[in-house]
């Protein structure tokens, strides 16, 4: 028996799993390191290695990933680390196979798929092998296309180029504002562009591998996107350029967001009957506006007339309440005088 290592390997071999984990919790601490590789089913080729005899699992599996770069990033960053914040550590090395005639098997068992055409070749033999060997080449053929198929979806996680040691673009790069203003920018001519991201790459070169500047020089807010080849450089220009100041601006700096979009469109110079038709607008909102205005002062004023004469009614209303009782006053002296007269004459 002889161990193989195949020329294009994209599975890792692991010990020291917990005996209660499954496919599901060993697919999510995997994942960080690349996009596990889907079956037909769309279920992730994970296996995990169980007792013949109890049917428990062993603590070791095969977990295979879609691309190779992530082999070498998980035995480096998973291996001797736990699965669980608590719990044994993680043999994590990449899978050896052994050699069986003409097919591979991995190290802890299961076929090759050379084996299905033992299979295939042996129904040959028969009087109805030729049905059934295009039969089952039909099914082949249908299986190729949803395994096909299964790994374009699959491709689409991997951002550019197709390979999952490229980050997705929000992870590294940075968007700058405050760079520089749009009078700045049309002073500069055609060649400010170039020349601002010749200067920004020179500078956020230092941190790292930078893979592209843009200058938006239409935007009003001084745009500079900086895209990096890793995540520690972009976080280190994250950290220098937030708050600096730039050509007498002061720099914020920020990740990406994924959808944000910073080109805009400059208009053309309006023609004669672009440049009327805005002026009648305006006009006419400015007639609404003092209309409106008119409106309210109107209103205002019938409010204040109101209030005044209800301030007058109230007035008249207390200037008659206060005669009646003058008049009540008097007729009551009156008759006090009347009164006391024929005292007096006695």
């Amino acid at each position: 028996m002889q161990l193989h290592r195949l020329q294009v390997n994209t599975s890792v071999y692991v010990t020291g799993l917990p005996d209660d984990t499954d496919v599901d919790e060993v697919a999510q601490h995997f994942a960080r390191c690349g996009i596990i590789k889907l079956d037909d089913a769309g279920q992730p080729r994970i296996k995990l290695y169980r007792d013949r005899e109890s049917g428990m699992l062993k603590g070791d599996g095969l977990v295979t990933y879609l691309k190779e770069p992530s082999v070498d990033i998980a035995c480096q960053i998973l291996d001797g680390a736990p699965l669980r914040a608590v719990g044994p550590p993680l043999s994590v090395t990449v899978a050896r196979f052994e050699m069986k005639g003409q097919q591979y098997k991995d190290k802890k068992g299961g076929g090759g798929s050379n084996a299905s055409k033992g299979g295939g070749n042996a129904s040959k033999g028969s009087g109805g092998g030729r049905g059934g060997g295009r039969g089952g080449g039909k099914g082949g053929r249908g299986g190729k296309k949803k395994q096909f198929s299964q790994a374009e979806k699959q491709a689409r996680k991997l951002g550019w180029g197709g390979f999952d040691d490229v980050l997705p673009p929000e992870r590294v790069t940075v968007v700058l504002k405050g760079m520089f203003t749009l009078d700045e920018a049309a002073a500069g001519g055609d060649s400010f562009a170039t020349e601002l991201e010749t200067d920004v790459a020179a500078e956020c070169s230092k941190l790292g591998v930078v893979e592209k500047v843009r200058v938006f020089a239409s935007h009003p807010q001084g745009i500079i996107t900086v895209r990096f080849k890793q995540e520690e450089p972009a976080q280190a220009c994250l950290g220098k350029m937030n708050g600096r100041f730039f050509g007498g601006h002061q720099i914020v700096a920020h990740m990406w967001d994924g959808f944000t979009s910073y080109h805009i469109k400059v208009k053309e110079q309006e023609t004669a009957e672009e440049q009327a038709a805005r002026l009648d607008a305006f006009a006419r909102e400015l007639e609404q506006q003092q209309h409106a205005a008119g409106a309210a002062a109107a209103t205002a004023d019938a409010a204040a007339a109101d209030a005044a004469a209800a301030d007058d009614a109230v007035a008249a209303v207390d200037g008659v309440a206060a005669a009646a009782a003058d008049d009540m006053d008097v007729t009551e002296a009156g008759q006090a005088g009347e009164a006391a007269a024929p005292t007096e004459a006695s």
